[in-house]
């Protein structure tokens, strides 16, 4: 059963920055952004809780959509992959054999020309409609139409992942030292500079925010990936659920981290981390609802979340957004009022 919230998003915004996962007071209200065909996953999400990703057709095929409102809307074969405040979208354009990075913007699509470049895929996009990706396995910088090739660190390959408000973007780079090996980066303005990792070798940026703090994953020294944050130079472990991996997908401007980790049964579940503690999202969301949450792929600054998980066993892209206890918004003085409707 999904559930829907009618509330003040000052009140919203407000209140859940007061509170945290370990004060047991934030609940989430959960949304099944529903699909256009077999299923679908949610990847990027906005401030005002606009949402994209892909969804498989009645024939299998894979199309991007840009959710808004309640709405899924097909954008057309691909897959979109961020969206920023202005609701451009972007992702890849076509199918995944020879895919060419693009930006939606109203409905209305925009090639990022690459030349002499084959398959090219956007992964971020900032308010400033600057974009970063891959590019034939090279880390790019798309800005005011001109594609930038953000070079490597000695190896021959790298690849663009999240991009924040001031340009720096973050992802992963090949290393001269190991074949295979890569490590986390940021470039900012002609500069990539390498993060390190956890265990010495193998590592992605994934997330940055405006602060240029970045999560991903690494290597720890026991050989299994986990989540980390990376800040003031400093690269710290996020651990896990239980389980032997994490990896840090999204992070928003108050340094909340979510992704995804195994559990000690060896299941996927999507996580939210805050201060020190990684809180798995199934036990913030009403256990009656037949919702699994196994991926969590992006947080705004509202601290809604999107992912995927299997509601009653099928495949769906999910939106959950915070729900204060009415006993904390007393408390707060806030005299918000709040309206619950079950569908």
């Amino acid at each position: 059963m999904t559930k829907s919230i009618s509330i003040s998003a000052a009140v919203l915004g407000l209140t859940f920055l007061l509170i945290t996962p370990a004060d047991a007071q934030v609940l989430y209200n959960i949304t099944g952004l529903g699909d256009l065909g077999r299923f679908s996953t949610a990847w990027g999400i906005n401030d005002s809780g606009q949402v994209t990703g892909h969804f498989a057709t009645a024939n299998g095929d894979i199309h991007a959509y840009l959710w808004s409102n309640g709405v899924m809307t097909d954008l057309g074969p691909g897959q979109g992959f961020a969206i920023n405040n202005s609701g451009q979208v972007t992702g890849y354009m076509g199918d995944s054999g020879s895919p060419q990075a693009c930006v939606w913007t109203n409905g209305v699509m925009t090639d990022l020309v690459a030349p002499n470049r084959r398959h090219s895929q956007g992964f971020g996009i900032n308010d400033s409609s600057q974009v970063t990706g891959d590019s034939d396995n090279r880390a790019f910088l798309w800005s005011d139409g001109v594609m930038t090739d953000l070079g490597t660190l000695g190896h021959w390959w790298s690849q663009g992942f999240g991009i924040n408000d001031n340009g720096q973007v973050t992802g992963g780079v090949g290393t001269p030292t190991i074949p295979g090996d890569s490590h986390p980066f940021i470039w900012d303005n002609g500069i990539m500079t390498d993060l390190g990792t956890l265990g010495g070798i193998q590592g992605t940026g994934r997330g940055i925010n405006d602060s240029g703090r970045v999560t991903g994953y690494s290597l720890t020294a026991d050989g299994y990936d986990h989540a980390f944050l990376w800040s003031d130079g400093v690269m710290n472990d996020l651990g896990t659920l239980g389980g032997d991996l994490s990896y840090g997908i999204g992070i928003n401007d108050n340094g909340w981290i979510v992704g995804n980790s195994s559990t000690a049964s060896d299941a996927k579940h999507g996580f939210l981390w805050n201060n020190g503690v990684m809180t798995d999202l199934n036990t913030l969301i009403d256990p009656t609802s037949g919702w699994v949450l196994q991926y969590a792929n992006g947080i705004n600054n509202a601290g809604q979340i999107i992912g995927s998980g299997t509601y009653n066993g099928e495949s769906q892209a999910f939106l959950l957004t915070p729900t204060p206890e009415p006993a904390t918004l007393l408390l707060l003085g806030l005299g918000a009022a709040v309206a619950v409707r079950k569908q």
